[in-house]
């Protein structure tokens, strides 16, 4: 008798992987939607220590360490994902947000 195989589909996986977020980061995601709701245009953002001095471009949504335990690891996570892009190009973590990724968080938010 031959086992039936089960084939997870291009939809399954993603559901899968903003469920596994879901779980993992719920306080960042409802930050983000918050953010987003607010700025609809902004797709980038910094990550700061609030001591840190950071002299802002205008145009970015920042989110801090002292808000979000295990805060690197969590990025990591996104970045494995494809939901967000490592942009930095100083000493000062930037990332962009991808469209997929805002049409997520905009549509449960």
């Amino acid at each position: 008798m031959h086992a039936i195989e089960q084939r997870r589909g291009p939809n399954d996986e993603r559901d899968a992987a903003f469920l596994k977020i879901e779980q993992l980061m719920p306080n960042l995601l409802v930050e983000m939607r918050k953010d987003l709701e607010e700025y609809p245009l902004s797709r980038e953002f910094v990550v700061l220590k609030k001591a840190w001095v950071y002299w802002h471009g205008g145009h970015e949504l920042t989110y801090y360490y002292d808000d979000h335990s295990e805060f690197d690891n969590k990025l990591r996570i996104l970045q494995n994902l494809d939901l967000i892009q490592d942009i930095s190009h100083n000493n000062t973590k930037r990332y962009i947000i991808s469209e997929r990724f805002v049409a997520y968080l905009n549509r449960l938010g």
